[in-house]
């Protein structure tokens, strides 16, 4: 694919928590720089909002996205369950869960194995000491959790035909 063996934050990272399933939320844009890669751009939508743009070598996650952190983990009524998610964490997990939400696209430019080499890099960048651990959990067990492709109607992808 695209060789995403090497990824960085190249923004600063903003987020808020909130209650219910979903707790952790992008408040600004979170950028990812994937030094070699050139795509064509692609925009992201669920449900017609446009998440996140891939264009050249960035990656740009917008404002509003949330993800339930580093999984799995269960909501039971105010107490979250399951594999921790610290804040060094965030941007890898932003990320990662981008990048597999919309692994069932056809357009989609990348493989669950760039998703997951992103997710590496990005722990590493961040200086998390799991993060070794935290790869090696979703290479083996990640595949359960990806859907299949054309199996989700809600999300939707535009190739830009501008450079």
């Amino acid at each position: 694919m695209n060789g995403f063996k090497f990824a960085f934050p190249d923004s600063d990272f903003s987020y808020e928590t909130q209650p219910g399933q979903y707790p952790w939320r992008l408040t600004r844009h979170l950028d990812i720089r994937i030094p070699g890669a050139d795509f064509r751009r692609h925009a992201f939508l669920e449900r017609g909002n446009m998440l996140g743009e891939i264009w050249g070598s960035r990656l740009r996650i917008f404002p509003g996205y949330a993800i339930n952190g580093c999984s799995p983990s269960w909501v039971i009524g105010k107490l979250r369950l399951g594999t921790p998610t610290p804040k060094s964490s965030l941007p890898a997990a932003f990320a990662h869960d981008f990048l597999y939400q919309f692994l069932p696209l056809p357009c989609c430019p990348w493989s669950r194995e760039d998703a997951d080499a992103t997710l590496l890099a990005l722990l590493d960048h961040e200086g998390f000491p799991l993060g070794l651990t935290y790869y090696s959990a979703v290479r083996v067990f990640g595949g359960f959790f990806a859907q299949k492709r054309g199996t989700n109607t809600n999300i939707s992808c535009l190739q830009c035909a501008t450079p």
